[in-house]
């Protein structure tokens, strides 16, 4: 199973950013349909988008849902409005875009990062001085598909346990009686055309991002 995500920076009048993330058949059909726009267009484009999901995990971002509908340049007048306003601010919405070229493609870069950081290829993680967050755009792969997805941890102290009871438990860290409670867990691959690696991504981050 194979999870194809398009991350996009929008902005507003105060130039603030957030992330747009189109899963499976949205990254599909209309992702496709948005990176040949962005590489065809000197100009910005406008999404509309009705049933998205909305997270505030570690900052604002929008996802699809199995009900999400996503239009791209539609003819509104409140969209053509939206194009016009666009093309005349055209220099400070991209001001804050990623100066990293795609991996994937000829795109122009929209990608979210913080300040100061760059997004570097799968490859480059291996050789890096130290251990550290890294940023990059990667097409994520779920390749195991009989794994466990789903891990017992300690209420308090988030460690994990190697049981399938969930019955309480002393805990040593804790020094207290607690509860286990099942998180989420995911072994996948991050493949961006350099090489492939496998990590994982669990608890909060799956759970805010999962369709």
């Amino acid at each position: 199973m194979v999870l194809t995500l398009l991350s996009l920076c929008s902005h507003t009048l105060r130039k603030n950013q957030f992330l747009l993330t189109l899963w499976e058949d949205f990254g599909e059909i209309e992702g496709h349909e948005i990176a040949s726009k962005m590489a065809t267009k000197a100009d910005l484009i406008v999404i509309l988008g009705r049933s998205i999901g909305i997270s505030t995990f570690q900052g604002l971002s929008l996802q699809t849902r199995f009900n999400s509908t996503i239009r791209v340049n539609p003819n509104y007048p409140q969209a053509v409005k939206l194009i016009n306003w666009a093309k005349e601010n055209k220099i400070m919405l991209l001001s804050r875009a990623s100066e990293k070229t795609s991996t994937s493609s000829s795109v122009t870069p929209m990608i979210v990062t913080p300040t100061g950081q760059q997004l570097i290829s799968v490859a480059e993680i291996s050789s890096a001085p130290s251990m550290r967050v890294f940023y990059v755009e990667a097409e994520m792969a779920i390749l195991d598909e009989f794994q466990e997805f789903c891990v017992l941890e300690c209420s308090g102290c988030k460690q994990k346990k190697r049981t399938k009871d969930r019955k309480d438990f002393e805990c040593p860290k804790c020094n207290r009686k607690t509860a286990l409670v099942p998180r989420w867990i995911f072994q996948i691959d991050l493949i961006d055309g350099t090489v492939t690696t496998t990590t994982s991504i669990s608890a909060e981050l799956v759970e805010n991002y999962s369709p």
